[in-house]
Formats: structure tokens, sequence, C-alpha cells
């Protein structure tokens, strides 16, 4: 609350209820998000700059473009300054999913639009479903897309999906769920192969 009392001034709407998990919560943003462009910022994240949206925004709005993303910054908790990896979205392209290569999700800026045409998000995933409803937008929709090779949001690891060992395994089951119900041939080994490329950020900081 001290930090909503704090931030009162540029902050359009508050909702304080229950939810039925990550999910259903992000639908309600959803659901009432009203702006041309839209995007998640989870709690403990925060955005690289001041002036990180303004650029965002002018950048899709000159190339007229439907999605933009970019990279984010894991950092330790509470030391912001100690940067464990960077998970850089340039390897993504939507056939790349069948990899479980997906861009990052508080990096990524949507046209508000998109919302109509691929819903919301599934309730019943626990921890992969941004995984599954970028993964329907991107499949299902020809849209325009931008990456922009800079990093747009810091992220303190401990979230949901960087738990350990038994995330990993529900995240690796639930890509392969998402992929399965949105038409896109995979398996787990395919999934997998993502932890190689993920072990390679480590010594890109």
């Amino acid at each position: 609350h001290e930090i909503i009392d704090k931030y009162k001034s540029s902050i359009h709407k508050i909702l304080i209820e229950k939810d039925k998990g990550i999910y259903d919560a992000m639908n309600k943003g959803l659901k009432r998000a009203q702006g041309e462009i839209i995007c998640f910022l989870n709690s403990d994240d925060f955005y690289s700059s001041k002036n990180i949206i303004k650029e965002v925004v002018s950048m899709m709005i000159r190339m007229k473009i439907d999605a933009l993303y970019g990279d984010v910054a894991y950092f330790r908790k509470n030391n912001k300054n100690k940067i464990i990896r960077r998970f850089s979205s340039s390897l993504f392209k939507p056939e790349r999913m069948k990899y479980g290569i997906m861009p990052a999700h508080p990096a990524l800026f949507l046209k508000n639009n998109i919302k109509k045409q691929s819903g919301l998000f599934k309730i019943y995933y626990k921890i992969s479903g941004d995984f599954e409803y970028i993964l329907r937008i991107f499949t299902h929709n020809n849209i325009r897309y931008f990456y922009l090779a800079k990093i747009i949001v810091y992220m303190q690891i401990g979230g949901i999906s960087t738990r350990g060992i038994r995330s990993y395994l529900l995240s690796n089951k639930e890509i392969l769920r998402a992929c399965k119900e949105n038409g896109l041939n995979t398996n787990i080994f395919l999934i997998c192969l993502r932890y190689i490329y993920k072990i390679l950020e480590m010594f890109k900081k």
C-alpha cells in the first residue's frame, strides 16, 4: 500500500480483490485495459529507464507495428546491481516456439486490438500461460513485430517461473500442452533444447 500511495497520482485504476491465480489476475487487467498499447509489469520488476515507455510507443507508431519486444535482465533479490543473466529475445521467431523459445513477456508490448482477436489468458495454466497466450497471438494472427535489442525490464529472481526444478518441469509440461492445443508439432526433447541457450546466456551478461 505504501508503494501505491507513493505513485497514486500516476495510477489510473487500482483493483484489489481475490483471483484464481496469476493468469486470472492478468485477465482482469486485460479486460480493463483501454489504451492503444498493453504490457504487463510484474511485482518487483521495473523498467530500465524513465523514457523506455515513450521510446517503445514512439517506435510502434512510427513503424506501424502490432508488437515490439526486447530483453529482460534478471537480478538477485534485493540487489539490482547483481545481474544473473540477460534474457535475450533475439532468437524469437513464431516458428521457433516449438523449441519453447518466446520473447520475454514483461518486455513485450502489444496493440490492444490484438486482445479482441486472440482472447484472454487460459487460467488453467499455472506457470506457462504467458507462453500459450503469446503462441496463440503469433501463430493465429498476421501481425507485424519488431525486436528492440536492449534491456527493457529488470526482473528479480524468485518468481514462480524461477523457483527450481519443479517449476522447470511444470513449465515444460505446460509448454508441450500449449503447443498441442495450438496445432504446433513438437516434443519434450525439442522443448528442452532451449536450456542450452539459457546456459549460454549466463556468459553474456
